[in-house]
């Protein structure tokens, strides 16, 4: 149930669906009470300060799932990266069937989730993951191998000769949409600020 109506809007209901408490309690507040001013977010004490019931509305209120969701996102964002990989490891091992570094998952995820249901649809592809030869860093033109981009930074791997393909999927996802959606290797490279050599090693990765 990842969609909540305001006949399932049960508190217990809403967290097995991916909703933090605090979000959920936040949002059913201001559902008929307004504080006066233009903030939206308030902790239980700061309720507990402010709220008068001046403040209720005589008029109907209404449920905007939509609005649930952001204000559900935006309590995940200000979270730190140790209590997002607490609330999100639940789903994360629902979704994968071998072990992989939680940390690096939740810090590229963390700013996309709305929801924490979400995340099994985002990072499922990593059950379908395949390796690649760090070879083909190698280029003799430009006098490139994988000595070189190791001093350079780049994404290149691990010490087996080999880069899991899905550190590439995550870093890049976006791009890859955009390549898989039509668009040029000019207009990525404008819409995400890469060099076009970049973009076709990309190309090159994900269609071994």
């Amino acid at each position: 149930m990842d969609d909540p109506s305001p006949n399932s809007n049960h508190l217990h209901d809403l967290i097995e669906s991916g909703y933090l408490p605090e979000a959920v309690v936040n949002f059913i507040v201001l559902l008929g009470w307004s504080s006066g001013t233009e903030q939206e977010f308030f902790t239980l004490s700061e309720l507990e300060k402010v709220f008068d019931i001046k403040g209720i509305s005589k008029s109907p209120s209404t449920y905007d799932t939509d609005k649930l969701r952001w204000m559900n996102g935006e309590y995940i964002r200000k979270k730190t990266l140790d209590e997002f990989i607490a609330i999100a490891s639940p789903w994360i091992d629902k979704a994968l069937q071998r072990s992989y570094d939680k940390a690096k998952i939740c810090a590229m995820i963390q700013k996309r989730v709305e929801v924490l249901s979400e995340i099994p649809d985002m990072i499922s592809f990593l059950n379908n993951i395949s390796t690649i030869d760090v070879n083909l860093y190698d280029n003799v033109k430009s006098k490139c191998n994988i000595n070189e981009a190791k001093r350079k930074g780049k994404l290149i791997g691990r010490p087996k000769g080999t880069v899991p393909v899905e550190t590439v999927r995550i870093k890049y996802k976006k791009l890859i949409l955009d390549l898989k959606n039509g668009h040029s290797l000019s207009q990525c490279a404008k819409l995400h600020g890469l060099s076009r050599n970049t973009i076709v090693k990309v190309k090159k990765i994900i269609s071994n």
